[in-house]
């Protein structure tokens, strides 16, 4: 009942703050207070204008509260009332005893309760001023002590003394009794909120978890999938590429080209599949280190031309004379965007050509950096205008049957658009339905001052005459197509079926360069690895080559950690594990 009728008063909890309350509690205790003593100072004979200053302050907290309390106006009529108070507390003064008599506990109540309503240093600031008023009013007293009206009576006085100590008092149980309220409301509040935000830790950590459960899975699915693709397809890629070099007839070339292609198109959903993976994951880096520019374009156009030639194609190659010859960037990703492009154009062109060109942005030239427009323009099928914004996003084609007509899984261009972007740059396109495309794109280049980088030649197939490799793998296909390959270049083969066995010969023998499997039985490659590094004489420093269907970032960074010297993926390019053996081996 006292609590509701407290709050009816001074105003709710959730509808005004402490201080506010604080506030209308004075003004309506002090109104009260004010109103008593004018009554009081009327009954006992007191002087007049007592009557009238302690009737007035009381009229003007009354009005004080109502704005206060039911109009909002709380900090509109605090100063006004800090003045009155002060004002009639001075007039009060001399009317009622001086210091003898109560103004002396009313100055004191007031400091007290300035401190409570009022924060930081404007409370140090009212109280200062409240001080100062007291203060002034003994030194005025001491002055003039003519001013002061003494009491009629010894009993006007302790009466007056009881009453204002009553009304203090009564001032003082509210705000300590609203203190009291509200520092245990607030307790039970921080509780709940200390709870809440418990509860809310730990669905958050039990979210994480599933999150990264759900990502560990997922890179888990991709790369089981992914190494249980790869194995049986490197066996379909290099027999295929064997049987190819073995001059087939002519009604089983056109049988092993459609078999070739296949598997090639299988290959690269693989490899879209996990790169679109890898950026949505933020694990794409773009490096900076100097390359051939004019060479990585004409090994590009030269590796895709047999494509183009089979449907009847020109690919042709445009590069400006003044276009440098090295420029430092990240020449794997800007392979692997001209890459998408490029197979994209002869894919969806029946008829006419493919054109690559790249040359310098005019007016851009500075200093430090070079900025190359690169183009792929088509004679194909085109896109419609209001196509060519969604051909950007994952899984998208142009048209319902693209995917039925031409194959693919709607992710070049999209991987594409997205490693520009990690790169700087966005791209373009102008498009005619039955006409063709035209996609380009601008890149900036850090000028390159070192000694010129020619394009890396291949060493003629056949030269790894007499080097001793050793093959770990554990799947049988690929044993033998391996050995198929390496005796053909003129290696000499032996092979271990998993880890454990790869130790024990390499601790037997001598070998130029091995060849390791990464999933294997009894020991992986990993372990393996790290036990013929750990060795300590001249077999440690055997070069390791991992050839492995594990595609994923991580794996190789871990082959990295453990000790291997180049990776290879399945399915290989012959030509490409060729090379790195020649490098790594280097016979005379």
């Amino acid at each position: 009942m006292l609590r509701k009728l407290f709050y009816r008063t001074a105003g709710a909890p959730d509808q005004s703050s402490l201080n506010h309350r604080i506030f209308n509690s004075f003004l309506i205790v002090g109104a009260a207070g004010f109103s008593g003593g004018a009554f009081f100072a009327y009954s006992t004979g007191l002087n007049t204008m007592l009557c009238l200053v302690t009737a007035g302050t009381a009229v003007f907290y009354m009005v004080a509260y109502y704005l206060s309390r039911f109009r909002g106006l709380f900090k509109h009529v605090f100063a006004p009332s800090l003045f009155m108070g002060v004002v009639g507390l001075c007039f009060m003064w001399f009317l009622s005893g001086g210091l003898e008599g109560s103004p002396p506990i009313m100055f004191l109540i007031g400091v007290v309760i300035l401190v409570a309503v009022v924060e930081g240093r404007y409370a140090i600031f009212c109280a200062l001023v409240v001080g100062a008023a007291f203060f002034g009013m003994i030194i005025l007293e001491a002055l003039r002590p003519d001013l002061v009206v003494p009491y009629p009576s010894d009993g006007a006085r302790r009466a007056d003394l009881i009453f204002t100590s009553a009304i203090g008092f009564l001032m003082l149980a509210v705000i300590i009794g609203m203190l009291r309220r509200t520092y245990e409301a607030e307790r039970e509040a921080a509780r709940a909120i200390n709870e809440q935000l418990m509860r809310s830790e730990s669905g958050l950590i039990a979210a994480r978890d599933v999150a990264e459960r759900a990502s560990r899975s997922r890179t888990d699915f991709l790369s089981t999938m992914s190494h249980e693709i790869r194995t049986p397809l490197n066996s379909v890629v290099g027999m295929t590429h064997l049987l190819l070099e073995d001059n087939p007839r002519p009604d089983q070339l056109e049988n092993l080209r459609l078999l070739r292609f296949a598997a090639d198109n299988l290959l690269i959903l693989l490899n879209d599949i996990l790169d679109f993976n890898k950026i949505e994951a933020g694990k794409v880096s773009v490096e900076n280190s100097p390359f051939p520019l004019r060479g990585l374009l004409d090994s590009l156009a030269a590796s895709l031309r047999p494509r183009a030639e089979q449907k009847g194609l020109k690919l042709e190659l445009e590069m400006e004379g003044n276009l440098p010859a090295t420029v430092m960037g990240d020449s794997t990703r800007l392979s692997q965007v001209l890459m998408n492009l490029v197979s994209n154009a002869v894919k969806f062109t029946e008829s006419g050509n493919v054109c690559l060109s790249a040359r310098l942005t005019p007016g851009t030239e500075s200093a430090k950096w070079v900025s190359v427009q690169f183009s792929v323009r088509d004679t194909g099928i085109g896109i419609p205008e209001d196509k060519q914004e969604i051909i950007f996003e994952a899984f998208a084609q142009a048209a319902s049957d693209t995917t039925r007509r031409y194959g693919g899984t709607g992710l070049g261009l999209a991987i594409t658009k997205r490693l520009l972007e990690l790169m700087g740059s966005t791209i373009s396109i102008n498009s005619t339905v039955g006409k063709g495309s035209d996609f380009s794109f601008t890149l900036e280049f850090g000028h390159y001052d070192g000694p010129e980088l020619n394009t890396i030649q291949s060493a003629p197939l056949g030269d790894l005459k007499n080097a001793r490799i050793l093959l770990v793998e554990d799947y049988e296909p690929n044993v033998i197509l391996a050995r198929r390959f390496l005796s053909k270049w003129g290696a000499v083969v032996d092979v271990a079926c998993n880890g454990r066995e790869g130790i024990e010969k390499v601790a037997a023998n001598s070998y130029d360069l091995i060849l390791m499997d990464l999933q294997m039985p009894e020991v992986d490659g990993f372990e393996a690895t790290r036990a013929i590094r750990a060795m300590g004489n001249e077999r440690a420093r055997v070069p390791i080559v991992a050839l492995t269907a594990a595609a994923l970032a991580e794996e190789r960074e871990l082959a990295r950690l453990s000790g291997m010297t180049d990776y290879i993926t399945k399915p290989f390019d012959p030509r490409l594990l060729h090379d790195c053996i020649a490098r790594l081996v280097r016979k005379p």
